[in-house]
C-alpha cells in the first residue's frame, strides 16, 4: 500500500499501512464495502510497499475489525496457470518475486464492510 495519498498533511512517520486502512474505513459510507488487495507471504519490505505476512497482514486489520466485517481470501500465482485461490498457510514461505513473474506470487484480498 502507497500510504501517502490517504494521511497527507500528516508527518512521514504516521505514514503507516494501518493510518491509511483507517481512513479508508473512516469514509466508508454505512453498508458500504471496500476490496483491497496486498502482497503476501513471507515478509518483504520494499520500500514504498510491503509483501505482508501472516502476523502483519493480521495486526493491520485489528485496527479496524472492531467496527467491521472482514472478509479475507487468500490467492497464489503460478506460471503454468496463473492465479488461483490458495490456503494461507501455504503461502508463508512465498516472496514478492517468487514464481518468475514480475510482481506478486501471492495476495490476500480484504472484503472489508462498514456494518452501520
Amino acid at each position: 500500500m502507497d500510504n501517502s495519498a490517504y494521511v497527507e498533511g500528516r508527518p512521514a512517520r504516521e505514514a503507516t499501512p494501518e493510518a491509511a486502512l483507517s481512513e479508508m474505513v473512516r469514509v466508508l459510507r454505512p453498508g458500504g464495502s471496500l476490496l483491497i488487495t496486498v502482497p503476501y507471504g513471507r515478509y518483504e519490505d520494499h520500500g514504498w510497499f510491503l509483501n505482508f505476512d501472516e502476523s502483519r497482514l493480521q495486526r493491520l486489520l485489528d485496527t479496524v475489525r472492531p467496527r467491521t466485517e472482514v472478509t479475507e481470501l487468500y490467492y497464489e500465482h503460478t506460471a503454468a496457470s496463473g492465479w488461483s485461490a490458495a490456503d494461507k498457510r501455504g503461502l508463508r514461505s512465498i516472496g514478492y518475486g517468487d514464481q518468475d513473474n514480475a510482481g506478486a506470487a501471492a495476495l490476500a484480498a480484504l472484503l472489508i464492510t462498514n456494518p452501520s
